[in-house]
């Protein structure tokens, strides 16, 4: 450093410490400590810098001012502004000195002479020719093949099209820079592109085609067959005149969820997108309104931004702009306030012709102002809801065993429903290893609701009688806990109030005291057991 060098700006005498570098074409470079400490202000569009040091008269310094840029502008912006009609103007420069030149002989003109005048005046001149080569009679000039085809492919399918031409089942339409485009006829006469047909046959041959083997999962659905069968007219999923909202109404545990992810799983294949935001209220109070309209968001465009950055409102102008070409379907589920239905899908009138939103709710007064339709689900009666879990443990319990194994379980169901649930229930536990029986009891008196299994690991991490990993994936395969794949949150853990009521009824036969048994988690209990020092 070089401390206390004077230079002049201005005829202005500068005192700066100053470091060599090696640099070419500059003189001084002046750092922002050194321009605040002598008050000086920058004024970049008009290239001036003013000092103002204390008890000096005022210096402005004017830079050099160079000849300004021409203004430009991009390709999607002078289409917009042709679009709006504005004129615009194909310049093209040519030698003065040469005349005669054909309209034809410029080559950008030569693809859209239709849009150009008769005579143009100041074309290039010709070029000269510097070598040319002599084809053999009856050949042609070698030409790369479209699509990646062989030329005997590009034929077969040049055959194929024209065959289709010829029986009238499609029009050639030749765009004015030679792309072919093809239309086909509708019922009216009008045209449409081959596309929309495409699409339409893949569509009507995927519905058609057959289903998979019944499981356990198909029976589950064939108890709510009456609500499917019930919504259907109201989406009138083949009518795309109009966005239509429905709502579906019950109370908590009748089956709403249920009927909605079975329309949600059927009819998902026919649009272009669709999002099913589950248990929205409990959800909003763990991850936040913002969490799962990103998630929405993302799930309808298929955009990671959405992700990266704070969720963008649905009646945006970058929103409307693509959900306005996509047909979607939608399910909220568990709405519980009007808000959140304006959060989440304000101006859904404004998405594609087509477009499906399913609301699930238990407060009717919600629905009415805002849908098309509302269904009230009606419960399972007595009948169909002792017939659809057992059932459900039973396959996993009984799997790969005899017919003869699984009709007597069946039988004695039918003797004493009540009863024989819990019965039925218990046969998976009692299969159960010691360890694995022991992390059941934990889970069913300890766990309410769901709750992250990384968390339930570490909670029971202390036990020296299993393995917690282990064991809860034992339970997990044999349908006594249910393990869920959350969006942005991991493996969810839940277990079914009719197998927790069979473990509170487990650890109750342990003891008619309750200080005795093996776990306590009723307050009560826990207070009582406390105060007789005992548990």
């Amino acid at each position: 450093m070089v401390k206390g060098c004077f230079f002049c700006i201005e005829d202005q005498v500068m005192e700066a410490d100053l470091i060599l570098l090696d640099l070419l074409g500059l003189d001084v470079i002046l750092g922002m400590n050194w321009l605040a400490m002598n008050h000086v202000s920058v004024d970049y569009y008009n290239k001036e810098v003013t000092f103002r040091r204390l008890g000096l008269p005022e210096m402005v310094f004017h830079g050099k001012v160079g000849r300004p840029l021409p203004r430009l502008i991009s390709t999607i912006i002078a289409k917009k502004l042709l679009n709006k009609s504005y004129q615009g103007y194909l310049a093209h420069v040519r030698d003065t000195q040469v005349s005669g030149v054909k309209l034809e002989d410029v080559s950008v003109v030569g693809d859209f002479l239709d849009v150009f005048p008769d005579e143009l005046p100041r074309m290039l001149p010709e070029k000269e020719v510097d070598f040319s080569i002599e084809l053999v009679p009856g050949t042609a000039p070698i030409s790369l093949p479209p699509y990646h085809m062989t030329p005997a492919k590009s034929r077969e399918v040049k055959a194929q099209l024209q065959n289709l031409v010829n029986k009238g089942f499609i029009s050639p339409s030749v765009l004015p820079w030679g792309a072919p485009v093809l239309f086909v006829k509708k019922k009216d006469g009008s045209l449409r592109h081959d596309c929309e047909l495409v699409d339409k046959i893949v569509n009507d041959v995927l519905s058609k085609l057959p289903k998979d083997q019944l499981t356990i999962h198909d029976f589950e659905k064939d108890l709510i067959g009456d609500g499917v069968k019930d919504i259907e007219p109201l989406l009138c999923i083949d009518s795309e005149e109009d966005v239509r909202l429905i709502g579906i109404w019950g109370m908590g545990g009748i089956g709403k969820t249920t009927l909605a992810t079975t329309v949600f799983d059927i009819h998902k294949s026919s649009f272009d997108a669709g999002c099913f935001l589950k248990n929205i209220r409990e959800e909003t109070e763990r991850h936040g309104k913002e969490y799962l309209r990103k998630k929405l968001l993302f799930d309808l465009l298929n955009d990671k931004s959405i992700l990266m950055k704070a969720a963008p409102s649905v009646m945006s102008t970058f929103i409307q702009k693509w959900l306005g070409h996509k047909k979607v379907i939608v399910v909220l589920d568990d709405l519980d306030e009007i808000l959140s239905l304006k959060y989440f899908l304000e101006g859904h009138r404004e998405f594609a012709a087509g477009s499906r939103i399913i609301v699930t709710t238990r407060d009717v007064q919600l629905l009415r102002p805002v849908t098309d339709k509302i269904y009230g689900v009606e419960g399972l009666d007595d009948h169909e809801a002792l017939e659809l879990f057992p059932l459900i443990v039973l396959e996993s319990s009984l799997h790969s065993k005899s017919k003869k194994e699984w009709e007597s379980a069946l039988d004695k169901q039918k003797i004493d429903p009540d009863k024989e649930i819990l019965r039925v229930l218990k046969i998976s536990y009692d299969r159960l290893g010691e360890g694995t029986q022991n992390m059941f009891l934990d889970i069913a008196c300890f766990i309410i609701d769901e709750v992250e299994r990384e968390e339930v690991e570490d909670m029971f991490s202390f036990n020296d009688h299993y393995n917690v990993t282990i064991e809860i994936s034992a339970l997990i395969d044999k349908s006594l806990v249910r393990e869920t794949l959350r969006w942005g949150t991991g493996r969810m853990l839940s277990m079914h109030d009719l197998l927790r009521e069979m473990g509170w009824v487990i650890v109750c036969a342990e003891n008619k005291e309750a200080g005795n048994r093996s776990r306590l988690w009723i307050a009560k209990d826990i207070c009582h057991a406390t105060e007789q020092s005992k548990g």
